[in-house]
């Protein structure tokens, strides 16, 4: 029987595992905290939680005037949809007998893992440890807080808080502490916000932050933290306070106590290398997520575990594959394939047809006021790019790589049925516009 020992029991380690026990092959799955990694413990699911929740109580002020809530109530909530997943995540490793051994991993040679004071051997490793917080410390004496903090700590007052770093972090716990009632701002050192990110959906964001007095300031040096009863920060020959500092500076990946040089596994500048395959310059040694990939989602780093294990059990070669994004604003912000500055970039030829949605009767109900969808098209009416800026634009996205995966032409969206009234409808708009202007034109 084949041994496969698995570094890592997120979103990646845990798809792989499965995948690899139903295979039949004797699976080995190590994880140093619990399962679900990052994601499920203190990222992605934790934050969306908060984010709904808080959405919900942010409505209810706007709408019905609500004047008090329980911060506490709305994160002992967040614990137990994380405590609920966590357990689902354990029954499925343990019905398919895979063996989860929780403690910290380090190499001993290519073959051989040690834990706990245990020596465990493998015909092949998959490394999936994903990726940390990155800390740095600025002048002063100032303990800042990490995103992974702002997630178990609720204020039972309102707190005036900085946010360091305009990635995506920092724009999704300042939508959740301003619909909190929280005074928010974010302190970002570049020329703009969310650089991966459209500029058209950057500058719609921008638009309702500034509506919302959220406050983004770009181009900002930070001289020097110093903390006492409150942070005082020194940036750009200003100085000011705050309750809290939260920095949302990014990630870097978890791979510091492997002790990848028994191994002879390549890494360059902090990154493992990996070939197509995902395999490392061990052949039998293969890596994914964010410990070798620089778009760090938990949906990339599952696909391509996923891949990774055809690769190892069946030779298939992998495919590049689309990649969806998605920012869980209130007000999601979600694209997929390139943007139009890209297009124009890359000297591709294009036509881009944007919706509006403020007329329709569901965007009517929702009240989010001006949204919209825009795809970025080629002669043949193929998807290039994708910009979705309105709730839940997350969910739109697997329909738009469905139709960029299989190279289905955007206008025969025309050809099924959206339920009213909902959002979706607004596809069907936009492709029979273009349908009908295809026609015109020819």
């Amino acid at each position: 029987m084949t041994k496969i020992i698995i570094l890592g029991a997120g979103p990646a380690g845990t798809a792989a595992a499965l995948k690899a026990a139903s295979a039949g092959w004797e699976t080995i799955l190590i994880e140093k905290d619990k399962v679900g990694g990052t994601c499920l413990q203190r990222g992605c699911i934790p934050t969306k939680a908060l984010l709904e929740e808080a959405h919900t109580i942010d409505l209810a002020r706007r709408n019905y005037g609500l004047t008090q809530i329980d911060e506490s109530a709305m994160y002992a909530r967040k614990d137990k949809i994380v405590a609920d997943l966590t357990a689902t995540l354990n029954q499925q490793i343990s019905a398919r007998k895979i063996r989860l051994i929780q403690g910290e991993a380090t190499f001993v040679d290519d073959h051989t893992i040690r834990v706990n004071d245990e020596t465990l051997m493998a015909d092949s490793i998959l490394i999936a440890t994903g990726s940390k917080n990155r800390v740095f410390d600025f002048p002063g004496n100032a303990k800042l807080w990490t995103s992974d903090d702002a997630l178990f700590q609720p204020f039972p007052s309102k707190k005036k808080i900085l946010l360091i770093g305009g990635g995506v972090i920092g724009i999704e716990l300042a939508a959740l502490y301003h619909s909190l009632g929280h005074d928010v701002s974010i302190f970002e050192k570049e020329a703009r916000i969310l650089p991966n990110a459209p500029k058209d959906l950057v500058q719609s964001l921008m638009m309702d932050y500034k509506k919302e007095n959220i406050r983004v300031l770009t181009s900002i040096e930070i001289v020097k933290i110093t903390q006492g009863s409150d942070f005082t920060v020194a940036f750009n020959d200003q100085v000011e306070t705050f309750d809290v500092v939260v920095l949302c500076a990014g990630r870097i990946p978890n791979i510091d106590s492997l002790n990848l040089n028994a191994t002879g596994v390549v890494v360059e500048r902090g990154l493992i290398q990996v070939d197509s395959n995902y395999q490392t310059s061990v052949e039998h040694i293969y890596s994914v997520g964010d410990a070798s990939c620089r778009i760090q989602l938990a949906h990339v780093a599952t696909r391509q575990a996923l891949l990774a294990m055809d690769h190892m059990i069946h030779q298939t070669p992998v495919l590049p594959f689309i990649i969806p994004n998605a920012i869980y604003t209130p007000i999601q912000a979600a694209w997929i394939g390139m943007s139009e500055e890209e297009l124009k970039a890359k000297g591709i030829p294009y036509r881009s047809y944007r919706q509006p949605l403020g007329a329709l009767a569901k965007q009517k109900i929702k009240g989010d006021g001006r949204r919209y969808l825009s795809v970025n098209l080629d002669e043949n009416n193929l998807i290039l790019g994708v910009s979705l800026y309105l709730s839940d634009a997350s969910e739109f996205l697997p329909f738009f790589t469905f139709l960029m995966e299989n190279k289905i032409p955007f206008t025969q969206a025309t050809t099924i049925i959206y339920p009213h009234p909902t959002l979706s409808e607004a596809i069907g708009e936009l492709a029979a516009s273009i349908l009908e202007k295809s026609k015109t034109l020819h």
